[in-house]
């Protein structure tokens, strides 16, 4: 997607989330923030700077160029859209759905992402009156049962359970 690799991600992430939250960040936050030595945060700072993701002297405060800062948001936003999948779509617990997004939103093609954000999309907008059907998916992932009139919309939805 863009060269950088899971760790870096998260190091420009952070990097963004920090600025955001209190307009600067040093190296010293990040290893606190993430629970990394000094050494490891400095190696990372390096390459994220030498790739032209953000600007930083030693001991100083880090920014981020243009490219660090559109980077960050796009991985943001990509990770809000999994989340959303994963909490409205599957019915996977909010307190879950961070955890989990992080363990796959490397790995997951922009296609996907794509397509998970046009779903999302269409069922907020969709102009159904009854989007049973999303309701009973979510009851399925929960408890893997179906409701009893599902089993009879195989060829098409007659059972009433869509409608």
């Amino acid at each position: 997607m863009n060269g950088l690799t899971p760790s870096l991600m998260k190091y420009l992430k952070f990097i963004y989330k920090s600025i955001e939250d209190s307009g600067n960040v040093h190296a010293k936050d990040l290893s606190k923030m993430l629970n990394v030595g000094r050494s490891s945060v400095s190696e990372a700072l390096k390459l994220l700077e030498k790739k032209g993701y953000i600007e930083y002297e030693r001991y100083g405060q880090i920014t981020l160029t243009l490219l660090g800062a559109q980077t960050a948001n796009l991985q943001l936003k990509r990770h809000q859209i999994i989340c959303n999948f994963l909490k409205y779509v599957l019915a996977i617990n909010e307190e879950e759905t961070d955890e989990i997004a992080d363990k796959f939103e490397y790995t997951i093609p922009e296609i996907a992402i794509d397509r998970f954000v046009r779903f999302l999309n269409f069922m907020q907008i969709c102009s159904c009156e009854n989007q049973k059907w999303i309701k009973n998916m979510q009851e399925y992932a929960k408890t893997q049962k179906i409701t009893s009139k599902c089993g009879s919309c195989k060829g098409g939805c007659r059972g009433g359970c869509c409608n």
